[in-house]
């Protein structure tokens, strides 16, 4: 990804999917693992936290988004997904944080938060699906779909700037107050010569190094046992039946959130370095996803299903397409773009093609199923 260097507000952009920060280096095996590990930790959480933030702002509960409507289900999680990147990128770029630390809170959390799939298929339904969106004409259904449109995009870019200089305000303001207190452990001592001189009230020493790059290493292998615990046990749930449906759907969303951000962060890395102006790792995986929410939703929601496991196809759109497409980390390339124009062909070519790409697939299966 092409980082404009004038921008104050340039996200974190880390290597193989991790944060350029302090720890081992990113090519090594034991970073890889680490960062791997992370994002699928940071995805469970994000997964969980995005159809906790739909279903808290439904038309069951706070009655502010609908799913034909211009406030679509998915704009609160996109909102404070890109709130939440836009802080740990701050942080991030100003003091020495993990790489596998950053890339599950950005690429894991952050961006399964997230979800640009369910934007799109949102929108395609509100144009063409049954429904709200499907009566009144043509004109109110357009007019839903291109309010739906520029919400989506307007919205998580003010919430990544607000998040952005919210996190360094806070950093701001935790540095000012470690400085107060090595000041005045500085007077106190101001006769013991050269007892303060190796101090650094920053942390970022070499020894400081050192015990971030063990710290890292452990906390590692906590969260893969933490996230080989609830793969176990939410999927043994899942599977034996002993929950309702709508349990068992949200069990096997979170189960299937991390092969998304996995795949989304493979992508990314390998793909993105090839065309500095356009990030065509992330330009493929929204695109992907959108593509495969769009079928499953035509699949799942129109006609007379025989699916006997349609909560599984639905928990695959919310887990797998949602960790597989990403707002947060799409707003954060438009912020970072090397000129206005590139971030206008960059962010319009993805909508666009995605789009199309929804309307196709979704309203093909749903004529069909009629």
């Amino acid at each position: 990804m092409a980082v404009s260097p004038a921008s104050p507000y340039a996200p974190t952009d880390p290597p193989a999917g991790g944060a350029a920060s302090a720890g081992p280096s990113p090519g090594s095996p034991p970073a890889a693992v680490a960062t791997a590990t992370a994002i699928a930790a940071g995805a469970m959480a994000g997964v969980a936290s995005r159809l906790g933030l739909t279903t808290a702002f439904d038309a069951a509960h706070l009655n502010v988004t609908t799913p034909t409507g211009g406030l679509f289900p998915a704009l609160p999680a996109n909102v404070v997904g890109a709130a939440l990147a836009g802080a740990a990128s701050a942080v991030a770029a100003a003091a020495a944080v993990p790489r596998a630390v950053v890339a599950g809170i950005v690429t894991g959390g952050a961006g399964t938060l997230t979800t640009f799939a369910s934007w799109q298929v949102g929108v395609t339904v509100a144009m063409v699906g049954p429904g709200e969106g499907g009566a009144g004409g043509w004109a109110p259904r357009v007019a839903t779909a291109v309010t739906a449109l520029m919400v989506g995009v307007a919205l998580p870019l003010a919430s990544y700037f607000a998040g952005h200089d919210a996190g360094r305000g806070v950093l701001a303001l935790v540095r000012r107050r470690r400085r107060r207190r090595w000041l005045r452990r500085a007077c106190k001592v101001s006769h013991s010569r050269g007892s303060l001189a190796e101090e650094d009230p920053s942390g970022a020493g070499g020894g400081g190094r050192r015990s971030r790059c063990a710290w890292e290493g452990c906390c590692a292998w906590l969260a893969f046992v933490a996230v080989c615990m609830v793969v176990v046990g939410v999927g043994g749930l899942a599977v034996a039946g002993v929950v309702a449906d709508v349990h068992r759907q949200t069990a096997a969303s979170i189960l299937f959130a991390p092969i998304g951000a996995l795949l989304r962060w493979q992508l990314a890395s390998r793909l993105n370095p090839c065309v500095p102006s356009f990030p065509l790792g992330t330009f493929v995986a929204n695109l992907c996803a959108t593509a495969a929410a769009a079928a499953l939703t035509a699949v799942t929601t129109t006609g007379t299903s025989s699916l006997s496991a349609g909560w599984v196809l639905r928990a695959a759109v919310a887990g797998g397409g949602g960790g597989l497409s990403t707002v947060s980390s799409w707003v954060g390339e438009l912020i970072a773009a090397e000129s206005r124009q590139a971030a206008w062909v960059y962010g319009t070519a993805t909508v666009g093609v995605a789009q199309a790409a929804s309307l196709l697939i979704y309203g093909i299966l749903w004529r069909v199923r009629q």
